[in-house]
């Protein structure tokens, strides 16, 4: 069965019909973080929405090692089950001309590590071209290996380049390792890359939830 969305104006049971504006969190009803598996946005400001999507490239549980190369990453199911996982993993897709009518804005782009260290020559960061208008750079391991505690985030970008070049077609993002392979730090635990992307849309126009219309005079009565 298809998961249910409860909007301000409709239910959504299909993935490819889930719009991002259809599941936003309101000013006042901010209490969690937001679940990036059903793109769910903040209203911040009047007529634009705010989204945190957050997936990984988790390294499976037979590794113990990462080699140089391209990898996927995958929006994480809130199914923690392996056996069974009826909502399965999704692709990490930055929404381009689907959200809001005009593309979505990156304003941050960040990459960390979990149970992970290179050689000392070890690079990671984002595959093919800028998102957006947002380059983040290599996060560089230490001379131990050890990558930085806080990852490596791009300079915040939402007044500057990414305010006037949009995303305007679906964009899958994922993560290069350079230089050297990565190993686990502790075999026996889960290891991951993880990446995170901030973007920004322009909300849809009003529904007649958003205001309080009249009711229709019946026949008879005084429209006074």
């Amino acid at each position: 069965m298809a998961d249910i969305v409860y909007t301000n104006s409709e239910e959504v049971t299909a993935d490819s019909a889930r719009k991002p504006w259809n599941n936003l969190i309101f000013p006042g009803n901010y209490v969690s973080g937001l679940n990036s598996y059903r793109q769910q946005g903040v209203l911040a400001l009047p007529g634009i929405s705010f989204f945190q999507q957050i997936g990984a490239y988790v390294v499976p549980d037979t590794a113990t090692s990462v080699a140089t190369g391209n990898y996927a990453v995958k929006i994480l199911s809130p199914d923690k089950r392996q056996d069974d996982k009826p909502r399965l993993d999704r692709d990490f897709v930055v929404p381009g001309a689907d959200v809001g009518g005009s593309g979505c804005g990156v304003y941050r782009v960040a990459i960390s590590t979990v149970n992970l260290k290179g050689t000392g020559s070890s690079t990671i960061t984002t595959n093919g071209a800028a998102i957006g208008d947002i380059t983040l750079g290599n996060l560089v391991d230490g001379a131990t290996g050890l990558f930085p505690e806080g990852g490596k985030v791009s300079a915040f970008d939402m007044l500057g380049n990414a305010a006037t070049t949009k995303i305007t077609s679906n964009t899958t993002v994922g993560v290069t390792v350079a230089g050297a392979a990565l190993s686990k730090i502790d075999s026996s635990k889960e290891a991951a890359i993880l990446l995170e992307v901030c973007f920004y849309a322009d909300d849809g126009a009003p529904t007649a939830d958003d205001l309080n219309l009249p009711y229709p005079v019946e026949s008879g009565q005084s429209s006074q």
